[in-house]
């Protein structure tokens, strides 16, 4: 029954372009995704699906988390529906499901129930109502926020991992070969750059100084990027299509970008053989989170 309930979630689920899957809406003040799931079943298979998308059944703490739940409900399910929350009785005590006390309860009149075990808000008036736990509804989930990893810097809607050694040490290069393993290895490609802001962005997180690399040249600590190129054919590694252009119309097989002002080519890409030695490279790939890789799991 989990298995089925959750195969049909994911068929029906595809990626958003912010911070939280289709269909679920950030809730910043509590860095969650709130989703609301619409398949019935019982509270424990409700957690355990909560789980594998790496939250939980959703713990309401305020007024402002108890309408984003219910009215992200009502849009997702229906106005009329009455979805699991992370509420439960504890030996006649009503509990969040983590254990602690409720902080928060917006009950309907005549519950909760000493009956009942578990609870249920309404998409239509916010109220919560007490029920069985083995009852079928649909439920909520609250799913982190997607962040880069550590080490990672977003910037729209992706993560940027910047290889970059103190600059006054370096003493290891990188050729475009060994720059994109050392991404493939992190899940990710040496970086394209698709539009102007992209670049402006780069050009920040790589500035240096005189003071920074003032015994090196403008060479070698250039940060290699993504871009190759093969009979005047330009193209990025990681597939995406070539149409912001910094190269002057060089083709070559390596590139790298510099900002620095003791060097006068910080302004485009430049071009270096396949065999040229970078001390930094820049590595990028989507944000994610374990909802998008427990979906591409069963693709």
């Amino acid at each position: 029954m989990f298995w089925a309930i959750l195969l049909a979630i994911l068929f029906v689920y595809s990626d958003g372009a912010g911070k939280c899957p289709e269909g679920s809406t950030d809730y910043g003040d509590r860095a969650e995704c709130v989703y609301p799931v619409n398949a019935k079943t019982n509270y424990t298979v409700a957690k355990q699906i909560c789980r594998n998308f790496n939250g939980q059944i959703i713990i309401v703490r305020d007024i402002f988390e108890n309408v984003i739940a219910g009215s992200q409900a009502a849009l997702s399910i229906a106005a009329n529906s009455q979805s699991y929350i992370g509420v439960m009785n504890a030996n006649g005590t009503w509990i969040n499901d983590d254990g602690t006390p409720l902080v928060y309860q917006n009950w309907k009149a005549g519950h909760p129930q000493t009956n009942a075990s578990c609870a249920v808000e309404s998409a239509q008036d916010y109220k919560w109502t007490s029920v069985s736990c083995d009852a079928l509804h649909t439920f909520i989930c609250s799913i982190p926020d997607r962040n880069c990893p550590n080490g990672w810097v977003a910037h729209d809607k992706m993560c940027y991992y910047f290889y970059d050694p103190k600059l006054a040490l370096m003493n290891q290069t990188f050729t475009r070969m060994q720059g994109q393993n050392a991404c493939l290895a992190m899940n990710a490609n040496l970086t394209s750059i698709l539009s102007e802001s992209e670049f402006n962005f780069l050009k920040d997180q790589i500035a240096t100084n005189s003071s920074m690399i003032s015994s090196q040249s403008c060479q070698n600590p250039q940060a290699l990027i993504g871009l190759t190129c093969v009979d005047n054919i330009r193209s990025w590694l990681d597939g995406s299509q070539f149409a912001y252009d910094q190269t002057l119309s060089q083709c070559d097989s390596s590139y790298g970008i510099i900002n620095d002002t003791r060097c006068e080519r910080s302004a485009y890409w430049d071009y270096w053989p396949d065999d040229f030695g970078y001390y930094r490279y820049i590595c990028k790939k989507s944000l994610v989170s374990s909802f998008d890789l427990l979906k591409a799991h069963f693709e």
